[in-house]
């Protein structure tokens, strides 16, 4: 089957813009498809009841320290016709996402008329001439962009490889796959937190095992990270010291959310109660605590968790697809904290959904790759600033392991972990 980079006119478009986002500090993703079930009791059947509404060219999400989800959407293509209607198109899905960043992406000079309608609806115009000095600017000046690895990370021949494996899922997996592709972007934020392990249970009661079902796993990591930058978001705005009572409200939705399933649980309660069935329902998923407790990592360490989406996207399509091994940028203590908690996110994961050990110790090798090669004397500049000269990355990471540990552990143990 031929890859996308090599059919797509709008391909290197993409591929370009992503760059410069990735650049510019976002985690990205490309071809994010948004669509609807057509009727309820068709949600349980084959892909005959999905209705496409429309696909994102191109997504990048990145948080900063302050606990605030930034979003840009592009829209990509080759021809400049029917600009109007695609500014006010790309209007209406940067609302969908709540971006604070939309750009129309033409390969050929944009007309004069779009300039103001734009400026209007708060949309960058970037015509060819205007993507080579964001290139320019970005993408040639940036040290991933100055290292072959990091190059053949932001080459269309891998980023076509990614898109083609990540949509290899065997037919019994169609129910997840289009999930993950799909469903996923059209809930509402604290949904998200329960469904992305709905779908990987299914996957578990599959269960299948192998690379492209681990690769799977591996993007659905980076949807979680997603999902918990959005919750920190949100739990940071009702107040962190409120942590647990905060999240037991996000995940209902909201207060009246959580009314409503008080009453369904005391209905059904009453219900059984009838039949002589003693029946008590819980309001939480019973991975509460767990989740609690990673989210408390999270908002502990906000420097780290700004680099988790970038670090499980280059695991997944860096290492799992372009065995390009470690990352090309200087490690410092956030980096090593954020694959701790990187880890963190894949072991609640497995042991939520129920998947296999092997998925979780697939992941957490890859982990310890990145973190060895880091390590490794060839790769000394990699080494905090603040290191003493004669410290190498090796002995850095073996002096602070315990301490980064500590850091970030609980004050008591789960020791069930």
């Amino acid at each position: 089957m031929t890859r996308r980079n090599e059919t797509e006119k709008d391909f290197p478009l993409k591929a370009a813009i992503r760059a410069v986002l990735w650049a510019q500090g976002y985690s990205t993703r490309l071809d994010v498809l948004l669509a609807y079930n057509k009727d309820p009791r068709e949600r349980e059947k084959s892909s005959a009841g999905k209705a496409g509404l429309t696909d994102l060219d191109v997504l990048g999400m990145r948080l900063d320290p302050g606990f605030r989800v930034h979003t840009a959407v592009a829209d990509c293509k080759t021809t400049v016709g029917k600009v109007p209607e695609r500014l006010f198109w790309l209007s209406g899905v940067g609302k969908f996402f709540g971006s604070d960043m939309d750009i129309l992406v033409r390969s050929q000079a944009l007309p004069e008329h779009a300039s103001p309608l734009a400026r209007s609806l708060n949309i960058s115009l970037v015509g060819p001439d205007d993507l080579s000095i964001l290139t320019n600017t970005y993408v040639n000046n940036s040290g991933l962009y100055k290292t072959q690895t990091g190059r053949d990370f932001l080459s269309l021949e891998l980023l076509g490889e990614a898109l083609f494996r990540l949509s290899s899922l065997p037919s019994s997996m169609a129910k997840v796959e289009r999930y993950r592709e799909t469903s996923y972007w059209m809930e509402e934020p604290h949904r998200q937190l329960q469904r992305v392990i709905l779908a990987l249970q299914s996957m578990a009661r599959d269960g299948s095992t192998g690379r492209i079902f681990q690769l799977v796993f591996a993007d659905f990591v980076w949807l979680y990270v997603i999902s918990l930058w959005k919750a920190c978001e949100a739990l940071n705005a009702g107040g962190l010291s409120r942590l647990e009572r905060n999240l037991s409200l996000y995940l209902c939705g909201n207060e009246t959310g959580l009314e409503q399933m008080k009453q369904v649980k005391q209905n059904f309660e009453a219900l059984a109660h009838q039949i002589n069935e003693g029946v008590s329902l819980s309001l939480l998923p019973p991975y509460f605590k767990n989740l609690l407790e990673l989210i408390a990592r999270y908002v502990r360490r906000p420097l780290a968790i700004t680099k988790l989406a970038r670090r499980a996207e280059w695991l997944a399509v860096g290492q799992m697809i372009g065995n390009l091994g470690a990352p090309p940028w200087n490690y410092d203590e956030d980096d090593y904290l954020c694959s701790k908690i990187l880890s963190d996110t894949a072991r609640f994961l497995v042991s939520a959904s129920g998947l296999k050990m092997s998925f979780l110790e697939s992941y957490l090798s890859l982990l310890s790759e990145m973190n060895a090669m880091n390590s490794e004397p060839e790769n000394e500049n990699r080494i905090v600033e603040n290191a003493p000269p004669e410290t190498t990355a090796e002995s850095y990471l073996n002096n602070k392991e315990e301490e980064l540990l500590d850091l970030l552990a609980p004050e008591q143990e789960d020791p069930n972990r």
